[in-house]
């Protein structure tokens, strides 16, 4: 069988949608059905559509133990990635400028669906905790002050729960971020910067279209709700609110292989697109509320390799009973320019005041290099700690390190 990879155009919300429905229809294609399942309620649509012999007799006797080669694999690692534009508020009388990263949701990254995943569906929980050293920038110039400049970074906690169904075809994973405090108060009281602690609760649908004793092949939707944080900044008398509003399509296809009881590899393409912009407004002196438009996040590619090698692994051991070693590279690239808002509320004496929202790299190319080690306790429960650092320069990257360590345990 041959599979055409088309090119597509996600420039407006009516296509970004139609992409997303094109996408979900193909998880939901049919084709023979797998000995051993079931059709719900009296349709055929969970059926799988490349599915070995194999497979049906492991899923239909051996469902229980979840025992097979692929499903105990480690899990890709991940890197995360940010989103959001630079905020720019300039005001003339007194004079200072702020800029600053803008940190939706706590700063607590987008959906990655690679990120502590694999291509095959499984009955899981995970918690993971992630801390991006140098994540963001706030600058506060007030003359004749010398500038003060803050690089902040985030800690991010997430609590995952997956779960199969449909003969095990199928899972649905629904994952919740946290943060801590991100504040940046300038001690003059010129200008000060708010992100919140709450992320965005995400549901990722995952369907198994192959697998054979080496080999899984999985494509699905992951879905980000808005339920985080908003953003609140203020330059002079001039206060900004961007809202969380935009919720995020996540299309994606993912591999897993394992050639040897020894080796494996993953990978994972996605895409991210944001259904609508998030809304901008001001409060100036003529009122609160003002209106500057609504901010489109970019467009994103996320391509994501990766392998392994376990040193052991023995099922019948002692505490622990596998221990591996993972590297692996993460591509992500912007796939339409910037959305940019440009305001000028009326500020302290009547005027003066000008505000800008873009990205100001407009377009990146970021790669990120992941090394970790993971290691399997009662053959069910995983520790792993991995380290992440970027590979270009610092207009394509996001972060100066990261290092995480997630807690998963399959059942």
């Amino acid at each position: 069988m041959e599979w055409v990879v088309m090119p597509l155009s996600c420039q407006s919300s009516g296509q970004r949608l139609a992409l997303a429905a094109a996408c979900f229809l193909l998880v939901l294609s049919c084709g023979q059905q797998a000995r051993g399942q079931v059709p719900l309620s009296g349709f055929d649509w969970l059926r799988a559509t490349f599915v070995s012999d194999w497979l049906a007799r492991y899923w239909a006797d051996d469902e229980a133990e979840d025992g097979t080669r692929l499903a105990s694999l480690p899990d890709m690692f991940g890197d995360s990635f940010a989103r959001g534009g630079v905020l720019t508020a300039t005001n003339t009388l007194p004079l200072v400028t702020n800029t600053t990263d803008v940190l939706l949701a706590g700063g607590s990254r987008g959906l990655k669906v690679a990120e502590h995943n694999k291509a095959i569906p499984m009955n899981r929980a995970y918690l993971a905790y992630n801390h991006f050293h140098n994540a963001a920038e706030s600058r506060i110039e007030a003359p004749p002050s010398p500038p003060v400049t803050d690089s902040l970074s985030i800690d991010c906690w997430t609590l995952g729960l997956e779960s199969r169904f449909a003969d095990g075809l199928w899972s649905l994973e629904v994952q919740m971020p946290f943060t801590g405090d991100l504040d940046v108060i300038d001690p003059a009281g010129l200008a000060e910067s708010h992100s919140g602690q709450i992320g965005n609760l995400s549901a990722i649908l995952k369907r198994l279209v192959y697998y054979d004793p080496q080999t899984s092949v999985v494509v699905g939707l992951g879905v980000e709700a808005p339920t985080g944080s908003d953003f609140s900044s203020r330059t002079a008398v001039v206060s900004y609110l961007i809202s969380n509003d935009a919720v995020h399509l996540h299309p994606y296809l993912g591999v897993l292989r394992s050639p040897n009881d020894s080796l494996f590899f993953h990978g994972f393409l996605q895409l991210d697109v944001a259904t609508h912009g998030n809304l901008v407004t001001f409060d100036d002196t003529t009122g609160p509320g003002n209106v500057a438009g609504r901010f489109n996040d970019q467009t994103l590619l996320y391509a994501d390799v990766g392998g392994g090698y376990w040193f052991w692994h023995d099922p019948c051991a002692g505490p622990v009973t596998g221990l591996a070693a993972l590297i692996e590279v993460h591509y992500t690239t912007t796939l339409n320019d910037t959305d940019t808002l440009f305001a000028t509320p009326v500020g302290v004496g009547g005027g003066g005041h000008v505000m800008d929202l873009t990205n100001p790299a407009n377009r990146v190319d970021v790669v990120n290099l992941t090394a970790a080690v993971h290691a399997e306790l009662a053959q069910y429960t995983s520790l792993r700690v991995g380290g992440i650092v970027p590979l270009r320069d610092p207009d394509d990257r996001f972060f100066d390190a990261e290092v995480a360590v997630q807690l998963i345990q399959r059942f």
